[in-house]
């Protein structure tokens, strides 16, 4: 092939976060019989017909450990804890309490809860609300360094609400006569909804406010920096839901639109259908199917499996071969992850391009795993697209400051439609990366090209040399760089390198003739014929 080296696409769990796919899967395996839906940071709820609970997903606090709870009528899912609603009024939570968001063991007379970044609010049955958390200034949501106020506790004062919602850093409370009222941080406007009339639902995300009126259409106030408030032309909605960053809503017929931050494909809802309830996290949208499964876009948890295959190329191109047994978490990335922090370039060299597939795999416990293969996904058009040689394939990882070549990882060229083949990892405690990056400490994909080969594909300064690119010297200097160079990452960062520089000498040797022949007899020649003399050590044709 007459093209250069290397698409490397990378692997990395975002520091901090539970990473998943951008793909239209279910949520889980466990993900059926669901009444009930609800979308956290990175982890989804789901809420059985028998009063049980299911969740799936990052599990640093505990959030998703609700294995237990028996009994419950509606859950809410926040940044790192979950709250269920049980029959008889009383509420139960797990996950981070370092506000105080789970100190819920005393309310009594609940209908309603909802759950923000740091806060939980209990809607009560004679129309009153209480609330625990943190009432203070949220800031650096995301990557934007948004900042809150403070105030969503001080709900104390409110009545006659028929339904409440909680945001990153507000409360919103909906009232019996369709108004309603919100406190808390109001920097972009989300709290502006005393002017709302003929309210059936409201919902709440980072720094905006959404409500569903009686008509069917839908209004919104607060940030709108991702366009996640231009819901103005909407129609025929029956649910609303305010992710971080964007909105969703289900239509009459089942059918889901969307606006908004669509960095992780959270709003790739455009096929979905037989839609009853939708709920929108913070990088994820889950949907309750009316069959009671559940599908889901973004940052979503795929499976937990035992010596399986978790199974993301419907949209992420993606499979994790588990051996042993794993939560697999899958993301997908429409650009570099790290560009903020050097992204591609953070290689100290610019040998490498992206070939921009990028993907995060993340499985938070990895004490019953012995050994993980990914599998990324590629077809023809994308290799050709991004100018790379196939056979160069591999996938790198993020070790936290540059990208880096996985130790174990190689490229399989059979095709199975739609693809072409798919570049691999294996991860084991003795690789590099080893099954430990995998727990969180920052991980993403990137894919990465050399520079394409000049036409012919053979050896600048050596064409110039002896002025053809069809010499016999060129063939055995082509043979060496395919089989030994390109192969090794070293050698491959050399011939980048030499493809970069090479050029301007060429063309000043190609210009005198007595420096092409001072550069043939003294230079090339004397690596050809030490090349030809070791071939049978280094050629893979070259005997035994």
């Amino acid at each position: 092939m007459k093209k250069r080296f290397s698409i490397v696409l990378a692997l990395v769990l975002l520091a901090g976060l539970g990473l998943a796919a951008a793909t239209p899967v279910l949520a889980g395996s466990g993900f059926t019989d669901i009444v009930q839906v609800a979308a956290g940071q990175e982890y989804t709820v789901g809420l059985k017909s028998g009063g049980t609970v299911v969740a799936v997903g990052y599990n640093d606090f505990g959030q998703c450990n609700v294995g237990g709870w028996t009994n419950i009528t509606q859950v809410a899912a926040g940044a790192g804890h979950t709250v269920g609603l049980k029959s008889d009024g009383t509420v139960v939570a797990v996950g981070n309490n370092y506000y105080g968001q789970r100190d819920v063991g005393s309310w009594s007379g609940i209908i309603q809860v909802a759950t923000g970044w740091g806060h939980t609010v209990g809607l009560k049955s004679d129309g009153t609300v209480v609330a625990v958390g943190y009432n203070g200034t949220v800031v650096e949501i995301g990557v934007r360094n948004y900042t809150t106020g403070g105030g969503q506790l001080d709900v104390g004062g409110w009545t006659n609400i028929s339904q409440i919602a909680a945001g990153w850093g507000h409360t919103v409370g909906l009232k019996s006569d369709g108004t309603v009222v919100a406190v808390g941080g109001n920097p972009s406007g989300q709290c502006n909804v005393t002017g709302w009339t003929g309210i059936t639902q409201v919902s709440a995300g980072a720094g905006h406010t959404v409500g569903l009126k009686s008509d069917g259409t839908v209004v919104a106030v607060g940030d709108n920096y991702y366009d996640q408030c231009d819901i103005g032309s909407w129609t025929d909605i029956v649910q609303v839901s305010a992710g971080w960053w964007y909105t969703v809503g289900v239509k009459s017929d089942g059918t889901v639109v969307g606006v908004g931050d669509n960095y992780q494909g959270q709003r790739n809802v455009g096929g979905w259908t037989n839609i009853t309830q939708v709920a929108a996290g913070w990088r994820h949208t889950a949907g309750r199917r009316n069959d009671g499964t559940v599908v889901a876009v973004g940052t979503t948890v795929i499976q937990t499996v035992t010596n399986g295959i978790v199974d993301a190329r419907a949209g992420a191109d993606t499979q994790v071969v588990v051996s042993g047994t794993a939560t697999v978490v899958i993301t997908r990335h429409t650009s570099d992850p790290h560009a903020t922090a050097g992204g591609y370039a953070a290689l100290g060299s610019s040998d490498l391009f992206p070939m921009n597939k990028w993907i995060d795999i993340h499985i938070d416990n990895i004490s019953q795993l012995t050994e993980t293969q990914i599998k990324l996904y590629y077809t023809n058009v994308e290799v050709a697209e991004a100018g790379l040689d196939e056979s160069s394939l591999r996938l790198s990882y993020w070790n936290g400051t540059a990208w880096a070549q996985c130790s174990l990882t190689g490229v399989n060229t059979a095709a199975s439609y739609p693809y072409s083949g798919y570049m691999w990892a294996n991860l084991t405690a003795d690789t590099m990366p080893s099954l430990d990056y995998l727990q969180g400490s920052g991980f993403a994909g990137v894919g990465y090209q050399e520079p394409t080969t000049p036409p012919g594909g053979g050896c600048l300064i050596a064409t110039a040399a002896y002025g053809t690119d069809t010499a016999k010297e060129i063939d055995i200097l082509r043979e060496f760089r395919d089989e030994v160079l390109l192969p090794n990452s070293l050698g491959a960062k050399f011939v980048s390198f030499y493809y970069r520089t090479s050029p301007p000498i060429a063309n000043l040797i190609s210009q005198h003739e007595v420096l092409r022949t001072v550069v043939r007899m003294g230079f090339v020649d004397p690596i050809v014929k030490i090349l030809i003399w070791s071939h049978n050590l280094w050629s893979a044709r070259g005997g035994c």
